[in-house]
């Protein structure tokens, strides 16, 4: 009997231990995971390189991009940082695009780029517009239309003009240079008016040049030739040469 009674007792006491480890499981904690690591990196904007233009020309193309390592660009902008106020960009939002109306100065334009995550990036150029090169224009000389002239007369007027395609004349210069065949001897005028009267002629030839001055100091030139004759040289409307051959000036 007293084993029966030990047996039973020792089979209640492995039951209740059962129950009790059923009750209270062991919990094993769950090994700790670290959040993901995110690093989003921002786009590159490019606005294309530096330029230079020149009036009339008074537009030009902005060349922008941009690139995005870890995403997509969905963005673009150009905005004016500095620079006259005269501008029109045809489309700011775009990458490509062209800017006119533009005037003489130094402008500076940004390009803003935004990606899928919403950060940006930004770049600038620089314009610059350079006034419109003038080119000064020389001015025309006329001396007039060449002239013979018979002894006993022995005058005649010089009577030049000049213009300016994009200025005003400032001063007129007559250089003559008279080669007296009769005697074989030259000599040099100067008169500074645009008309001037040559007295006291000599038989021969004269050469007379008018040099014209513009405003802005260029210079025109015309050429009159002047021949004066004896009534009797038969070398008309050359003058007689009285050294080797009469009719060649040149022969003295």
């Amino acid at each position: 009997m007293k084993q029966i009674i030990k047996f039973t007792a020792f089979f209640l006491i492995a039951v209740l231990l059962f129950a009790s480890c059923k009750k209270n499981p062991a919990i094993t904690p769950p090994p700790d995971i670290p959040p993901p690591i995110i690093n989003n990196k921002p786009p590159v904007a490019n606005a294309g390189a530096d330029r230079t233009i020149i009036l009339p020309n008074d537009s030009t193309e902005f060349s922008g991009s941009g690139t995005d390592p870890d995403g997509n660009i969905v963005s673009y902008s150009w905005t004016k940082i500095s620079g006259p106020s005269s501008f029109n960009i045809v489309d700011p939002n775009r990458a490509v695009t062209k800017i006119k109306n533009l005037v003489a100065g130094v402008y500076m334009f940004e390009l803003k780029v935004i990606d899928n995550d919403g950060l940006t990036g930004n770049d600038m150029v620089i314009i610059t517009v350079d006034p419109a090169v003038i080119i000064n224009q020389p001015p025309l000389a006329n001396a007039g239309n060449d002239q013979v002239i018979l002894l006993p007369t022995n005058s005649f007027e010089l009577r030049g003009s000049g213009t300016d395609p994009d200025g005003w004349i400032v001063k007129y210069e007559w250089r003559v240079l008279a080669y007296f065949s009769q005697i074989g001897q030259y000599d040099s005028l100067s008169y500074y008016t645009a008309t001037a009267k040559v007295l006291n002629l000599k038989e021969g030839m004269y050469w007379c040049t008018l040099t014209v001055t513009d405003d802005k100091g260029l210079t025109g030139s015309d050429l009159l030739v002047v021949r004066v004759v004896s009534p009797n040289c038969p070398c008309y409307p050359d003058p007689c040469d009285a050294f080797g051959d009469p009719c060649d000036p040149w022969d003295y």
